[in-house]
């Protein structure tokens, strides 16, 4: 199975699009303040212990560790996604993929998922409303957020390292 990942460019990519349409329809001469893009972020909180294993799965889920404090080898069933195995990451992408295609097919929400990092585009008019879309799509799998790693919809935010504004836009 093939994971894709996308990169900082779909900010970009999606800026264009809206600007290509508003450019069509004659949009751009009277756009007010508030259509200025934003761009909100958000991380999942202990991403791969969100996914329970299912019960006739956990027997092969077990991790060990060797313990200094009781001289000896400890072992624990994992109830979550083990981090470094392999099929934890085609299982982990999944959600991601799921949320942004809900987020857009459903709620028309430009959104996008890079493994665990969440992002979204939107107006400063809506106020916050895509990213609360993009949450809730979230929390309807049954997983949630990092409130400290939330960061609302601003014209100047890094994404995958790339340090991204809209407050200024080339035509």
């Amino acid at each position: 199975e093939t994971i894709y990942t996308v990169n900082a460019d779909f900010i970009a990519d999606v800026a264009s699009i809206i600007f290509e349409e508003a450019t069509n329809y004659h949009y751009l001469d009277d756009m007010p303040d508030y259509c200025q893009l934003v761009i909100g972020t958000a991380d999942m909180e202990d991403a791969y212990q969100q996914f329970p294993q299912c019960p006739k799965s956990r027997g092969i889920n077990v991790v060990g560790w060797y313990s200094e404090k009781h001289q000896g080898w400890r072992f624990a069933t994992a109830w979550g996604l083990v981090f470094g195995k392999r099929r934890a990451v085609v299982q982990f992408n999944r959600l991601s993929t799921l949320v942004v295609a809900s987020s857009r097919l459903i709620t028309i929400v430009p959104s996008t998922a890079f493994f665990d990092d969440f992002m979204t585009v939107d107006f400063e008019l809506p106020g916050n409303s895509a990213q609360q879309t993009l949450t809730a799509m979230v929390h309807a799998t049954g997983a949630s957020l990092q409130a400290k790693k939330t960061m609302p919809p601003l014209t100047q935010r890094p994404f995958l390292g790339v340090y991204v504004r809209l407050d200024v836009m080339l035509t």
